[in-house]
């Protein structure tokens, strides 16, 4: 017989964690609420990706400095995000819900959260989740709880619920389908794995964002080990000789843990920086002292009031150079012109025109990722 904790409640969002580490969700707090805020970029790209939907005009400066994010990187994921919603926007049917909160209460367990979109559906409903990191995770049992929000509420009459999630940056689109004998099936998996026998804390890509993080013995643990391993003199000469003798499986399990170390050094870095501008400067002992200091920041051009000056100094290729071009920043413009509804015609016909004149160049860059596999649809 299965046993729940009192008053149970779990958001949407830290479900993936819920069943990696069942610990992580469940404790000694007759409620648990977890899942924490949202990264500032991610914020960022729901805020932008509202106007996208809405085919209104954006102001990406204003955007980015709301939530102090990289103007340009968040120029390039709504991009991305732009290209996928032009194909999968026509099936959303109006009218569009954005920041649904969704609740339901299923004897001592309640889910809650807040899905991006769902479009005006009764008996099928349509939902979206916007991603703007990286396609690392699974996030199956996030739209799963959605899901099971929207079908087993009382007196729902929906039959079945297509929840999308969209990886803005990998521009990949993974699709869930699920009726109500799938989503009471998952509700048992939960309450089995998870919420009855969740058993000992369980180290992994979720740590990363687990508010019980330093606190957990098995991360602290695993932190001691991989400073160790990391440390090691051996290890580092074999590393320098090839990695071909070591076990791929091993090559992977490096490269994800000593993520997590960089990871825990950075939070550390700037809880020193917090500690510095609080307190002060902080004396090693051995002649050395850690404090803030200023620096003069990257100059910046008012390109209105200089252009008249630079161009009798310099070439038009010169001048492309002082000036680079930001390409978001040129479609957003184009929109604006366009007028609302018809911003998307004008950013294509501009892209097309310039496409066809050879002014624009992407260059392909590479990097070292890790990436779940794609899913495809689950039917």
């Amino acid at each position: 017989m299965t046993v729940l904790i009192p008053k149970t409640v779990l958001r949407c969002s830290s479900l993936p964690r819920a069943f990696a580490c069942p610990p992580s969700v469940v404790g000694d707090a007759l409620e648990v609420r977890v899942g924490g805020a949202e990264g500032e970029m991610g914020n960022a790209g729901h805020e932008a990706m509202t106007g996208v939907v809405d085919d209104e005009p954006l102001d990406l400066d204003a955007i980015g400095a709301r939530w102090g994010t990289d103007r340009d990187e968040l120029g390039r994921i709504v991009w991305y995000g732009r290209k996928v919603w032009e194909e999968i926007g026509r099936h959303f049917r109006a009218p569009l819900r954005r920041e649904v909160a969704l609740r339901v209460e299923i004897g001592d367990l309640t889910l809650v959260g807040h899905a991006d979109l769902l479009d005006g559906g009764t008996d099928v409903v349509n939902g979206l989740d916007w991603k703007f990191g990286w396609l690392d995770l699974d996030y199956y049992d996030q739209v799963a709880g959605y899901a099971t929000c929207l079908i087993l509420a009382p007196r729902s009459q929906v039959r079945e619920v297509r929840m999308t999630v969209v990886w803005a940056r990998d521009q990949q689109v993974e699709t869930y389908r699920f009726d109500r004998a799938r989503c009471e099936a998952w509700v048992e998996g939960l309450r089995q794995r998870v919420l009855a026998r969740p058993g000992a804390y369980r180290v992994g890509p979720q740590c990363t964002w687990c508010p019980r993080s330093h606190a957990c013995e098995a991360m602290q643990a695993r932190a001691r080990q991989d400073v160790a391993i990391f440390g090691n003199v051996a290890l580092r000469d074999q590393i320098a000789a090839g990695l071909e003798n070591l076990p791929q499986e091993e090559v992977v399990s490096m490269l994800r843990r000593g993520k997590v170390v960089v990871t825990a050094y950075e939070s550390f870095r700037e809880a020193v920086r917090r500690l510095v501008e609080t307190n002060g400067p902080i004396d090693s002992g051995d002649g050395h002292v850690v404090r803030i200091v200023e620096e003069n920041g990257r100059r910046q051009i008012d390109t209105e009031r200089a252009f008249n000056i630079l161009k009798e100094e310099f070439t038009p290729k010169e001048m492309n150079q002082i000036f680079e071009a930001r390409p978001s920043v040129m479609d957003e413009i184009a929109a604006k012109k366009a007028g609302r509804g018809n911003g998307a015609a004008a950013k294509r016909a501009l892209q097309d025109r310039l496409v066809a004149a050879g002014a624009i160049e992407q260059k392909p860059v590479r990097k070292l990722v890790e990436r779940r596999k794609p899913k495809g649809e689950t039917e």
